[in-house]
C-alpha cells in the first residue's frame, strides 16, 4: 500500500506544482495569522474560484530548506536589510521556489497570481511591507482564547518558548524587554504561554504596521457578518 501512495504521490507532483507565467510580487496576496486563527479557511473562500496558485505555509523552516537557517518564528525589523534573507523571501513570494510541502494544497495548473498562506510569519510583516510594498497583506486574527483552546485540544504546545524568543535579540529589544519578568512567570503554565504567544504575534505587527499597510480581518466578524466582510476583503485586493 506505501508503494501505491508513493506512486500515486509522484504522479500527481507535477499538476500540483504547477506552472507561473510570471514572477511579479504585486500578483502575490499574503494572508498571515496565527496557527488555528482560520486561515486555511479564508484562504479557501479567497481562492474559491481558482485564480490563485496556492503556496502552502514556505517558512516554515522544517519544510522549506532555503528557509531553515531561520528561526521557527522568525522576527525581522523593518529596518532589516542584509541581502541574503531578501533574496530568499523574494524567491519564495515570487513564486521561484517548490517543494511537495508548498505545492501540497495548489491545485492551478498554469498561473499569473499566488496565495501565500503562512501562520509562521507575523513577526515578519512589517518588514515585509517595508521590502514589498506592492505586495498585499492580510492579517487574520481570532480571539486569544479561542486560538488557545483549539492549539490545546490538537496537543500543539506554545508556538514560541522562552527560549525561542531570547534567542532573537533584535526581538526582545524592540519588542519584549518590558515583558521578559511576566514571561518567565506565564511560562510555567501551558495555557497562559499560549495567551502571551498570541499577545506576541498580534503586538509586533500591529506596532511595526501603519493601518493603511495591510487588511486587518477578524475571524469573528466573518462569523457574524460574512458579505459585509468579504466585500471589504475584496475591495482591498482590488
Amino acid at each position: 500500500m506505501s508503494e501505491i501512495r508513493k506512486i500515486r504521490e509522484i504522479l500527481t507532483a507535477p499538476l500540483r506544482r504547477g506552472f507561473e507565467t510570471n514572477h511579479h510580487i504585486r500578483n502575490t496576496v499574503f494572508l498571515a495569522g496565527c496557527g488555528r486563527s482560520g486561515t486555511t479557511w479564508l484562504s479557501e473562500i479567497l481562492n474559491a474560484d481558482g485564480r490563485y496558485r496556492y503556496i502552502f505555509e514556505p517558512f516554515n523552516r522544517q519544510k522549506t530548506p532555503v528557509w531553515s537557517r531561520c528561526h521557527f518564528h522568525q522576527y525581522l525589523p523593518r529596518s532589516y536589510s542584509k541581502p541574503e534573507i531578501f533574496d530568499i523571501a523574494a524567491r519564495i513570494l515570487s513564486g521561484r521556489v517548490h517543494s511537495r510541502w508548498i505545492d501540497s494544497q495548489n491545485h492551478k495548473l498554469i498561473a499569473s497570481r499566488r496565495l501565500v498562506k503562512d501562520t509562521r510569519a507575523n513577526l515578519m510583516l512589517g518588514w515585509m511591507r517595508a521590502n514589498f510594498p506592492e505586495m498585499p497583506i492580510i492579517l487574520l486574527t481570532r480571539h486569544p482564547l479561542a486560538v488557545a483552546m483549539s492549539r490545546m485540544k490538537l496537543g500543539w504546545g506554545p508556538a514560541m518558548s522562552i527560549e525561542d524568543i531570547a534567542a532573537q535579540p533584535a526581538l526582545v529589544e524592540n519588542h519584549i524587554a518590558p515583558y521578559t519578568g511576566l514571561l518567565e512567570r506565564l511560562a510555567e503554565d501551558e495555557f497562559s504561554m499560549q495567551i502571551a504567544n498570541w499577545c506576541i504575534s498580534h503586538m509586533v505587527p500591529l506596532k511595526e504596521l501603519e493601518s493603511a499597510e495591510y487588511c486587518l480581518v477578524r475571524f469573528e466578524s466573518l462569523i457574524l457578518d460574512p458579505e459585509a466582510e468579504l466585500v471589504r476583503v475584496f475591495d482591498y485586493l482590488g
